[in-house]
């Protein structure tokens, strides 16, 4: 773990229109299959599924990775420790199960023949 010591220093680098285009080109190329039903677990007593987006995600996740390099490449101590901070609380908070919900919806695309014809799915009868 590493502290923020200089909370001025933290910055976001990654503009909203940046962050639409990102979106938007994913989205684009996802076509019909950028929507998808996630698990999303906002507290330890409320678990439900709700549609989420594949484009958004990633685009998300890029915002956050994007900022942490820009950061960290200052070099200075207090830009590389606010920003290895910043990215442990986004993943821990954010973008972490954004990751592994659009991991399994990505792989569900890619694989989803493979899935449908597999034994081990089917049903007994």
């Amino acid at each position: 773990e590493v502290d923020e010591n200089e909370f001025e220093i933290t910055e976001r680098y990654v503009t909203q229109e940046s962050w639409e285009t990102i979106f938007f080109d994913l989205k684009n190329k996802f076509g019909k299959d950028d929507t998808y039903w996630a698990i999303v677990n906002n507290n330890a007593d409320e678990i439900a599924p709700a549609k989420a987006s594949i484009a958004e995600h990633l685009a998300d996740i890029y915002q956050d990775m994007k900022d942490f390099i820009m950061l960290y490449q200052k070099g200075t101590i207090a830009s590389k420790e606010n920003s290895v901070a910043e990215c442990r609380y986004l993943f821990e908070t954010h973008w972490g199960s954004r990751l592994t919900n659009a991991h399994r919806a990505l792989h569900n695309i890619v694989y989803k023949e493979n899935v449908q014809n597999n034994d081990f799915y089917e049903s007994e009868n």
